[in-house]
């Protein structure tokens, strides 16, 4: 519930244990939890590259692009959720409201 303290902390963690990525993936969280998508960004990739299969990553990567307007990249993401875990409700939700909006011409 401190966001500020927490992304203070991560990035002190990070700095000390740069090859760990549950930090990253917090960072990336913190981020989120803030509005601040375009900085959560960086955090899931390092995040992904390592463990590319983690829904935790790609939910939140996926969050990330929905909510820049970068559409595309978002279903390519929560496609990819579907792959891994069919039942993901919140990927299967972004998908339909993704589907159901209309194309701009």
């Amino acid at each position: 519930n401190r966001p500020d303290e927490a992304l203070e902390i991560l990035k002190k963690d990070a700095a000390i244990a740069p090859e760990d990525t549950e930090i990253e993936l917090a960072l990336g969280a913190v981020f989120c939890h803030r509005k601040e998508f375009a900085e959560a960004i960086p955090h899931y990739e390092k995040f992904l590259s390592e463990r590319p299969g983690e829904i935790d990553g790609l939910l939140g990567i996926s969050e990330c692009y929905y909510q820049l307007g970068y559409t595309d990249s978002a279903m390519i993401g929560y496609d990819h959720i579907l792959k891994v875990d069919p039942e993901n409700r919140q990927a299967r939700n972004r998908i339909n409201e993704l589907r159901s909006q209309p194309v701009a011409t």
